[in-house]
């Protein structure tokens, strides 16, 4: 697992073992995430974006985060 903290912008990248259950189609590997948080002008103001990678394909998901984001290193 690799942090790194830059002002507003927190990227961690990690690895795990992850599975899904039924009725899901069961899914159980290595996996690796990417996640990247961004506290913009306020800490209501936040983006985040995640890349889950699969063998298959990497999932994506990207948007604003709702509530408060606190991050002690963003002045």
């Amino acid at each position: 697992m690799a942090v790194v903290i830059d002002g507003c912008t927190a990227t961690i990248d990690l690895h795990g073992y992850v599975h899904s259950d039924y009725p899901l189609v069961t899914y159980m590997r290595m996996m690796s995430l990417d996640l990247s948080l961004h506290r913009g002008t306020g800490p209501a103001d936040a983006q985040v974006e995640i890349t889950v990678h699969t063998p298959k394909d990497d999932i994506r998901l990207r948007g604003n985060l709702d509530g408060q984001v606190d991050m002690d290193t963003c002045q």
